[in-house]
């Protein structure tokens, strides 16, 4: 009787610690590991209720979706102006936000959406940071209306985007070139630690900017107003010029954006810009003179669907993805689509992070390419050809008239004009440009 009693009780046991645990049928584990079954639902265990169990379906990961991009609807034009936003605030909120395209005047007037910019001025291999740390808002030019002055502390570059007649122009300053801004409008420039000066600008132009030289000094020479002078007469005109409080400078961010250029607007209010559709490129349809051949082959080479000759000591032939295996800073930037050597076939040339060129020339059938080095071989190109590896020296400007299994050959020629404001059309490097203009 005792042994019966012992025997109930453990079998009462066995069972509430099986339904305490949650353990499922032998036919059900079974079940499950034939059918390499993972579950999809949580149980859900009643301490004071074990007979009851809640099963609560979970999303499986097919079932799970990306968040997409958040769409906007386009704004009416009485919206945005019931916003009272001033129009040259607003366009420098667009450029920022990539909605507006801006005009390059170091580069000939050409248009760069910002997040496709990359301006390095020549420099000697130095990875450009294209995130700006700072910005002012300040009058540099006296003209009332305010320049929007962005910049990086190291490398230094300025880059003031200045708008007049719907249109906002960008000029870039590269190391010290500008800084040091005063409300005044004065600022700091120099090429080198021992040589610069103190500046105004007195007229922003669709190719460049015109500045007033108001001090100027070289080691011990010294000039005030374009006049040499002593150093105690530098000291003192420093004084009367460098003068009053500095400009102020705001973190880049949107909250502070939003504050400075849009006067504050609340987050429905920035919703409803952010729905302004994307003004085009002004020359998005620019066609290119191809052949039958060479775009298609210069298409191949870039998928990796065809190797080319790496023209070298050794003339290997190499597929791209391993070419760029070889490089420091493979990343393209720009290309540029000219026919170089004149000979009715075009050239696709590639810029490189670090100041690489590659030069991708089409001959019978085979894509040869020609390595180049911005800052000593080949620092700008103009839209008819003419090649510039120096903007200060004599006999810089040349012509590649033939292309060989050895490199090119070059002949200088008498170029007077500025080789980046007659610069070749810069076409950001993306998949889409890629198949918009090699056809």
């Amino acid at each position: 009787m005792i042994m019966k009693k012992k025997n109930i009780i453990l079998l009462i046991i066995i069972l509430i610690i099986s339904v305490i645990s949650g353990c499922g049928t032998p036919d059900k584990k079974e079940e499950d590991i034939v059918n390499g079954a993972v579950s999809n639902f949580i149980i859900v265990e009643n301490i004071n209720d074990a007979q009851k169990t809640e099963e609560i379906p979970q999303p499986s990961y097919e079932e799970i979706e990306e968040p997409s991009e958040e769409i906007f609807a386009v704004p009416a034009q009485e919206e945005i102006d019931a916003l009272n936003i001033p129009e040259d605030m607003l366009a420098y909120w667009l450029v920022l936000n990539d909605k507006k395209p801006f005009i390059d005047t170091n580069l000939g007037g050409q248009e760069f959406y910002l997040s496709e910019y990359h301006w390095d001025g020549g420099c000697e291999n130095i990875e450009y940071n294209k995130e700006s740390d700072h910005f002012l808002l300040l009058d540099l030019d006296g003209d009332g209306g305010k320049e929007f002055i962005t910049y990086t502390g190291f490398p230094e570059r300025t880059q003031v985007f200045h708008y007049e007649d719907e249109e906002v122009y960008s000029y870039s300053f590269r190391f010290r070139g500008m800084k040091c801004f005063y409300e005044n409008g004065v600022y700091n420039g120099a090429t080198s630690a021992s040589e610069g000066g103190w500046y105004r600008i007195t007229e922003f132009r669709p190719d460049g900017c015109t500045k007033e030289t108001l001090l100027y000094q070289d080691d011990y020479y010294y000039e005030v107003d374009g006049r040499e002078v002593s150093q105690e007469e530098y000291a003192i005109a420093y004084d009367n010029i460098v003068c009053g409080p500095e400009a102020e400078d705001y973190e880049m961010n949107e909250d502070t954006l939003n504050v400075m250029l849009l006067n504050g607007l609340s987050d429905e209010e920035i919703r409803l810009l952010r729905g302004i559709e994307k003004e085009e490129l002004a020359d998005k349809d620019i066609t290119y003179s191809f052949g039958d051949k060479e775009a298609e082959a210069y298409r191949r080479v870039l998928r990796n669907e065809e190797s080319f000759v790496l023209v070298s000591d050794t003339n290997k032939t190499i597929f791209m993805d391993k070419y760029q295996e070889q490089l420091i800073s493979p990343d393209i930037l720009y290309f540029n689509i000219i026919d170089l050597d004149n000979d009715g076939v075009m050239e696709l040339i590639l810029n490189r992070e670090l100041n690489k060129i590659q030069i991708l020339h089409y001959n019978n059938g085979i894509v040869y390419s020609y390595s180049a080095e911005k800052t000593k071989d080949i620092l700008v190109i103009t839209k008819d050809g003419v090649c510039s590896s120096t903007l200060y020296e004599e006999e810089a400007q040349f012509r590649i008239i033939s292309f060989n299994e050895d490199g090119y050959q070059t002949e200088v020629v008498d170029y007077n004009g500025n080789p980046y404001h007659d610069a070749a059309r810069y076409h950001f490097y993306s998949e889409e440009n890629i198949e918009r203009y090699l056809k």
